[in-house]
């Protein structure tokens, strides 16, 4: 196989002019042929085919020119075994029509025995001398091949066959020649010998005679592809010289990151690059090609291309940010995720599941999102619009979602890994209890994540969309949102000190972000009136990570609204060392006036 891509590369390395035969039957028109014409006809499927009335011999042929580098090719069915009494010559080229073997070059197929191998044959005033033979036995049974003879400017003739029905190619022979007969001859032909069960079992198609002279221009840019941060794959638009294509000399990469390794594959005509680190996500680079030749040292003009890479998410990257699972009767769902990222990331070939169904889409897309973008999916876009009203910079797109439970369910999201594996990137079992508890009605309102810090299935993560916003934000910032921030010293802090819980998108809750040196820590943080008096527990005795949120949505123990007022945040945490550390915070409940 290797020596045949060879031939393939040496194929590709020529332009092909005008051919001086090509004939592929479908007009039925045999009258550029001579020889025993009446013995064949134009087949149903638009072959050429012998259709003789009793056994014999039968010769056809075509006048043609030959040039100094050539290929034959053709489509060969023999429905039979040859053997010496049913065999068929293929003379590429020869003389005289009278007397084709007096001088004249020629396949043989088919022979006494049972290992029929294709030979390629030399008549010298009649003198036939055996030049190359095939592999043994590739003729011995019936068979579909195509025939493909290359001749060349360096007298080397290379014969490869190629299955029809399988496309398996293999090389017959290569041999040369130096002596040129070719000149002396005029025309090509089939001569077929039969007995007179074998009179219609001849079959040829697609027979062309090409001249080739070799390429004078040099090889051109196909295309630059990433194949992973580490990877680049170049394809040019023919066979390169090994040695130019894997000189990593002839490669640079700005900003400058070291490639290690270059390797042409078996077509000759791509080139894959390794890198000893990955590309940044979302870095726009430079890439310098020089120096590269064809296989006739056609060298290319030195270029220079920009690329930009962008990874795929690794798990909790993006985030499930916000999902209307119960929605109005003239809506539809919607779920919206965020790049949680600190960097761009390719969003492709990715999964939106119902996991408690179970239920899936596969979302056929291919999308980069930036730091922080935030994006939603509907099966309905117009209705989701006309409900909710996004700003013009939403970003929402429309294509089939999994159905979602309307109280209990859950919403995933996967994406494949390039190697046939599924990967979970984050997911939320959503319940509906995790609304704000003082709305009578939650359908039509989604259910909003406020923090990036705090776990996806932490029920104090979630928040019922404000009414300020028609009860959900789709593709846009949600109205319930903390950026998780601290600034101060101490282990808890209020992202804000007022807040109104009137669901009017504006401080709607108060929003308690912590952040701790060491994990192991145990808390509890709790709400006291000015006067001392205990109004609710938000944790108690809960083991923390090393930063989140909590949040207070301004009611007491017993799930009403607490009146307007200042309020105490009172924190205690430890853990297993002794360290302890306690603080209060000061809020006020109010309401805003219109």
């Amino acid at each position: 196989m290797k020596r045949l891509i060879f031939c393939l590369f040496f194929i590709s390395s020529f332009t092909q002019l005008s051919s001086q035969i090509s004939e592929n039957f479908d007009d039925g028109n045999l009258s550029n042929w001579e020889g025993d014409i009446s013995d064949f006809i134009v087949n149903t499927n638009g072959q050429l085919q012998l259709s003789a009335a009793s056994a014999g011999e039968s010769f056809i042929y075509i006048p043609t020119n030959f040039y100094d580098s050539l290929i034959w090719s053709l489509d060969v069915d023999l429905s039979f075994s040859p053997s010496g009494s049913n065999k068929l010559e293929i003379f590429l080229g020869f003389e005289d029509p009278t007397n084709p073997t007096d001088n004249a070059l020629a396949l043989e197929l088919g022979e006494s025995g049972s290992n029929d191998a294709i030979n390629f044959v030399r008549y010298i005033d009649g003198t036939k001398t055996t030049l190359a033979s095939g592999t043994m036995g590739r003729v011995a049974t019936p068979f579909g091949f195509d025939f493909e003879i290359l001749r060349n400017s360096l007298a080397e003739w290379i014969m490869s066959t190629t299955d029809l029905e399988t496309s398996i190619s293999e090389e017959e022979f290569r041999l040369i020649l130096t002596e040129d007969p070719l000149p002396q001859m005029n025309y090509f032909g089939m001569r077929c010998t039969y007995t007179s069960s074998r009179t219609e079992g001849f079959t040829f198609d697609n027979i062309m005679l090409t001249e080739l002279v070799p390429d004078l221009i040099a090889p051109e840019l196909s295309s630059i592809d990433l194949i992973n941060g580490n990877e680049i794959c170049i394809s040019f638009n023919e066979a390169l010289t090994s040695n130019t294509a894997t000189d990593l000399s002839n490669y640079t990469l700005t900003p400058t990151i070291e490639i290690i390794d270059a390797q042409l594959d078996a077509s000759g005509q791509k080139i894959t690059l390794t890198l000893q680190a990955p590309l940044e996500s979302g870095v726009e680079y430079q890439i310098g090609i020089q120096g590269i030749s064809d296989l006739f040292n056609n060298i290319i003009t030195p270029t220079d291309r920009q690329l930009m890479y962008f990874r795929s998410p690794e798990p909790g990257e993006i985030l499930v940010n916000e999902i209307l699972f119960d929605p109005y009767s003239d809506g539809e769902d919607f779920v919206e995720f965020i790049n949680a990222a600190n960097e761009p990331l390719r969003l492709t070939d990715f999964f939106i599941t119902n996991d408690d169904k179970p239920d899936e889409e596969f979302i056929d897309l291919d999308l980069i999102l930036e730091a922080g973008e935030i994006i939603a999916f509907t099966s309905d876009l117009n209705a989701t619009e006309d409900i909710y009203l996004p700003p013009e910079s939403a970003n929402i797109f429309e294509t089939d979602i999994p159905a979602f439970n309307n109280a209990d369910g859950n919403v995933s999201l996967y994406i494949n890994n390039g190697i046939g594996q599924r990967v979970f990137i984050d997911g939320f079992d959503y319940q509906e209890d995790y609304h704000y508890n003082l709305l009578r009605d939650t359908e039509g309102v989604s259910l909003e994540r406020i923090s990036l810090i705090a776990d996806s299935n932490d029920p104090s993560n979630w928040f019922s969309a404000s009414a300020n916003t028609l009860f959900a934000t789709p593709g846009y910032a949600n109205s319930v949102r903390s950026d998780g921030n601290t600034s101060s010293d101490s282990a808890i802090e209020l992202e804000y000190q007022v807040f109104s819980p009137n669901n009017d998108a504006v401080k709607d809750i108060l929003i308690m972000n912590y952040k701790l040196d060491n994990p192991g820590f145990v808390g509890t943080i709790q709400i006291y009136s000015d006067r001392g008096h205990l109004i609710k527990t938000i944790i108690n005795n809960t083991l923390l990570g090393t930063e989140g949120v909590y949040y207070w949505d301004g009611t007491n123990q017993e799930g009403r609204l607490a009146p307007i007022g200042m309020y105490i945040v009172l924190y205690e945490l430890f853990n297993s060392n002794g360290e302890i550390k306690k603080g209060k915070e000061v809020c006020v409940l109010g309401q805003r006036l219109n």
